[in-house]
């Protein structure tokens, strides 16, 4: 029998994490699941872990596959494999460190029965060590217009809160952009948002992304990150044009290459002013258009784009400072475990 939903889960050094993990994917309501685990070549006792608690789900054991990689190929590689072996009707991406509610997977895949749609998200909590910051859809239904609206942070664009149809992966054959292991999500779901002919919501945080891994791949941004979101922006750009809507999605193409180098002008260890002016300075002319950056960076990036990126710089890390100080009153003012609602803006 066909299994109702693959879960795809790249497992690379999350030991520390996995058991809480596996627990709430083995423990979930559905049982019609196939779990896909990609070892990408972790060097930590990882699959030591998957295989101890995978004893105590015997009723689960028939139903996992793990495909090894010889080497560390990267996320992007890791779920491009797992979306190659999955053969459920829908398919979902689960981090390896992170965790989900036990109804998660039959809550989404029975919406998405009744309502004939080819993607189902929820929302999600991000996990601090003793708080919870809310992620949450602000409509029901989505459209493509979303998309021109520049709804592309990571409530939109991750993989593991998103139920799709395997037939939409298939037929528009949307796989992975090669050697991108940052935004690769973003690459995947921008294309399968762009092709859906019904994405829904489901107002409930079945998804727990766990902020607390040192060893994650966003814990651990460097200079090639930064080249790698620069290349799945070029990426993005491409598909628009080569689906002839260029010119509708050329705001979207936009805040994309002007969001993927805001490293090289935020963080002073990747700091590079030359690289931030010259990589598509056109960008620059729709500064006030990008409504998911917050106001205050707009004006500091109009300060640089006029010719004081230095000072610019400054005040993008005093205003840095200032959320993480008002975050910190909040928290103070709050139980411990409370949950903060995330703001709109990217940055």
């Amino acid at each position: 029998m066909q299994p109702a939903v693959s879960i795809i889960i790249p497992v690379y050094k999350a030991e520390r994490f996995f058991e809480r993990c596996l627990q709430s994917l083995f423990e979930q309501t559905l049982q019609n699941i196939e779990y896909i685990f990609v070892n990408d070549h972790t060097p930590d006792k990882s699959m030591e872990v998957l295989h101890n608690v995978l004893q105590r789900y015997p009723n689960r054991i028939p139903q996992v596959r793990i495909v090894e990689h010889e080497t560390n190929r990267g996320s992007g590689a890791s779920r491009d494999t797992g979306m190659r072996q999955a053969t459920g009707e829908y398919v979902i991406h689960c981090d390896s460190d992170d965790w989900v509610e036990l109804n998660m997977y039959e809550q989404m895949y029975r919406t998405a029965i009744q309502e004939k749609a080819d993607i189902v998200c929820c929302d999600f909590l991000m996990e601090y060590p003793n708080w919870k910051k809310l992620f949450s859809y602000d409509y029901s239904i989505e459209t493509t217009q979303h998309i021109k609206e520049l709804k592309l942070m990571v409530l939109y664009s991750a993989l593991w809160n998103k139920l799709v149809r395997r037939e939409l992966i298939t037929g528009h054959n949307i796989y992975p952009f090669e050697n991108v292991n940052m935004w690769e999500d973003l690459g995947i779901v921008t294309r399968l948002r762009y092709f859906s002919e019904k994405t829904v919501i489901i107002h409930q945080p079945f998804y727990h992304y766990n902020v607390q891994n040192p060893q994650s791949i966003v814990a651990n941004k460097n200079n090639n990150s930064a080249y790698e979101q620069m290349n799945c922006a070029e990426h993005i750009a491409a598909f628009f044009r080569d689906q002839n809507a260029g010119k509708e999605y050329a705001l979207v193409i936009n805040y994309l290459f002007f969001l993927s180098k805001y490293a090289f002008i935020r963080q002073w260890r990747q700091r590079n002013i030359s690289l931030w002016k010259t990589f598509h300075p056109e960008t620059h002319r729709y500064i006030w258009r990008y409504k998911s950056i917050s106001p205050i960076n707009r004006i500091n990036f109009k300060i640089a784009d006029i010719g004081f990126p230095h000072i610019a710089c400054i005040l993008i890390q005093l205003n840095l400072k200032r959320i993480s100080l008002l975050a910190h009153i909040q928290r103070l003012y709050k139980k411990k475990n409370c949950i903060i609602k995330a703001n709109k803006y990217v940055i």
